[in-house]
């Protein structure tokens, strides 16, 4: 891209041009590590994003940094400081991204000669409308190559003149040795995004199992506010901040009764921690779910259905066996050694 390109759409964003960085010494402490990317976090990201980011973080013994807080002068200074022309700056795109900012960063990469990669998540994929959707469109086709963080196929991006792949999630399997026997004391564990609807068809529903089995528990997770502790003996309610491990342990059952998009995620780390799935007919989360495979399939809006299905994991230890290690070869599909050369030409390593 030549520069007068730049200042033309610097100019209808209202940006003023940046200062090239590169005419300045660089102090010692500045010098990239040779070969590695430069990943840029806008922030945005739930629990369960940040949590399957990281596992692959690690895996390629990368640093993301968060940049969500600064100066948009700040974020061109740090790209035009600890970047390396032959690696590209990957930025991930997450939800309340400041359009302008993500165009800054684009500039900053492009006056400096770098590759710019962008990771887009799939819940910003899917809520792109009408303007935003058209100038994303547009800023992302001044990216070397723009992928889509989804699970599922159809989470696959595609704006006006940008199509996305979809870069698939890498897992960390922590199945237990043995699928654990039925018991009379079933914890539940569940995600929910806010209050609503979902809540209460939760609460009825565990209320129906409860009946059944007086020792029953119910842990709900969440990243809203909305959502306080109900005076239901058994049920707790606690804020995810990120304590996936809280979720993923001392739990039975994952019960998924959300109607709301991105459902997968939670659905997933479930699965990657030895977990029988309840999930509702509807949503995303469709397209991985398979009933009677690897998970039980309610009806939405139901705690009936709910009810009948959370009693049948815990009765039937054939049904629960099977779903467990189902689950367990849908997670060697995203495992490191799966994906690891579509994530590697993603961030411009060689192995």
């Amino acid at each position: 891209m030549t520069h007068p390109e730049l200042e033309k759409l610097l100019d209808e964003l209202g940006i003023q041009s940046p200062v090239e960085a590169d005419s300045q010494p660089k102090p010692a402490e500045d010098k990239p590590i040779p070969n590695l990317p430069l990943v840029l976090s806008v922030g945005g990201l739930s629990a369960f994003e940040e949590h399957l980011l990281s596992a692959m973080w690690r895996r390629f013994e990368l640093s993301p940094v968060h940049v969500g807080k600064m100066s948009i002068f700040s974020q061109m200074n740090l790209i035009t400081k600890q970047s390396k022309p032959g690696a590209p700056v990957v930025i991930i795109v997450g939800r309340q991204t400041i359009l302008t900012k993500l165009f800054a960063m684009l500039v900053a990469a492009k006056y400096n000669g770098r590759r710019v990669h962008l990771c887009v998540v799939d819940c910003v994929a899917c809520s792109l409308t009408g303007f935003q959707r058209t100038l994303f469109s547009r800023l992302a086709s001044y990216a070397d190559r723009t992928v889509c963080f989804s699970a599922r196929e159809s989470g696959r991006l595609q704006t006006e003149g940008v199509t996305a792949d979809v870069l698939y999630p890498i897992v960390e399997t922590t199945h237990p040795e043995q699928v654990s026997s039925g018991t009379p004391q079933p914890r539940l564990v569940s995600y929910l995004r806010a209050s609503g609807s979902e809540l209460s068809t939760l609460i009825k529903g565990y209320s129906l199992v409860k009946a059944k089995y007086p020792r029953a528990e119910l842990t709900i997770f969440t990243d809203s506010c909305n959502v306080a502790n109900d005076t239901v003996a058994g049920v707790s309610v606690q804020p995810l901040n990120g304590c996936i491990k809280e979720f993923e342990s001392a739990h039975d059952i994952y019960v998924n009764v959300s109607s709301l998009s991105g459902g997968f995620l939670p659905f997933m780390v479930a699965q990657t921690a030895g977990l029988p799935c309840i999930v509702t007919d509807f949503g995303d989360v469709r397209e991985l779910a398979v009933h009677g495979d690897n998970a039980v399939i309610c009806r939405l809006n139901d705690p009936v259905s709910l009810a009948d299905a959370i009693i049948a994991l815990v009765e039937q230890d054939d049904l629960r066996h099977q779903i467990t290690e189902s689950a367990k070869l849908c997670c060697n599909d995203y495992s490191f050694d799966s994906l690891r050369d579509d994530w590697a030409r993603f961030l411009g390593l060689s192995y």
